[in-house]
């Protein structure tokens, strides 16, 4: 993959300069890093001018597609990065958000008398990064883990109806936060991806009383689910997967779960079991789980 500069897209500043690196390594991109962003007056600047900035900004780094990393044949199993490098895009999506913002406020525009109120309980973010981990070996094939989060978390109301009423704007809004979060892609053994991904239950809460319930019922279920992002090689065929495949996966993740549940994006509805054999999605109804140190491995080996 060829590289691709961020420079004409990020101002240049005069205090430090570094590199951005994607996770894979091979997607390497140029920046200045900015200790502080020049205040532009909102008088002066133009709202078209922010616009066209955001979200060219945004169809760059969203349609980034990276390919998975080669699989650690030694056998080591890495764990999931804590740390962001593609931050500083994210930040700079933000500033440009607020000026958007400051602009719309000090021009007077209003939405459109006939448009849609954003309810109470809505919340809009906007576009996406893709962050890949080293994949781990499991039984004839690999995991991929893979994180997806949103450039800018969440948008003002006002900035919302805006990108809402103009040509392309409404391409990167999304309006619910569930598909975000560490989940998991299928390749197969031959390093090809799958159009299956595993996802796990985080709605699911541990047994008040975890000693006199069976080993299955005091894990966190792993489901999956068939998903459409970026491109696939080929249709995988879980209903033809064995219990000892099914288990190599879960094992392959499951020491994950040391972190936080909400990390993670949760099974869709109708997402089907991978492991323990036999468990039902929580349904959406169920209090989310707090942090717990329930989380870890059952004390009785599973089998």
């Amino acid at each position: 993959m060829s590289p691709v500069k961020w420079r004409h897209i990020i101002p240049e500043s005069r205090h430090s300069s570094g590199t951005l690196h994607s996770p894979q390594g091979h997607l390497r991109k140029d920046y200045k890093q900015q200790e502080s962003i020049p205040e532009t007056s909102t008088t002066v600047a133009s709202i078209s001018s922010i616009t066209s900035r955001l979200l060219s900004l945004v169809a760059e780094v969203s349609s980034i597609d990276r390919e998975p990393r080669e699989p650690t044949l030694d056998g080591d199993w890495l764990p999931l990065q804590d740390d962001d490098p593609q931050h500083q895009v994210g930040d700079y999506a933000g500033t440009l958000v607020d000026e958007l913002s400051v602009a719309l406020a000090n021009s007077g525009w209003k939405p459109d008398p006939g448009a849609a109120p954003i309810p109470l309980e809505e919340t809009f973010s906007l576009g996406s990064i893709v962050h890949r981990a080293p994949v781990r070996i499991i039984a004839r094939g690999f995991m991929e883990p893979v994180r997806r989060t949103p450039l800018v978390m969440r948008l003002p109301d006002q900035v919302v109806l805006y990108l809402i009423g103009i040509p392309g704007g409404r391409d990167f809004l999304e309006r619910e936060q569930h598909g975000f979060g560490w989940h998991y892609h299928y390749l197969d053994a031959r390093h090809r991806r799958s159009d299956i991904i595993l996802c796990w239950d985080t709605r699911w809460k541990p047994p008040a009383d975890p000693y006199n319930v069976l080993d299955q019922d005091r894990i966190r279920p792993l489901f999956r689910e068939t998903h459409a992002e970026g491109s696939r090689d080929f249709p995988a065929r879980p209903e033809l997967w064995r219990d000892p495949k099914k288990e190599s996966m879960y094992e392959a993740c499951q020491p994950d779960l040391k972190r936080h549940i909400s990390e993670f994006k949760c099974a869709a509805d109708k997402a089907g079991i991978i492991w323990p054999p036999g468990k039902s999605l929580t349904p959406r109804s169920a209090v989310p789980m707090t942090a717990s140190a329930s989380l870890q491995r059952p004390r009785n080996k599973r089998r």
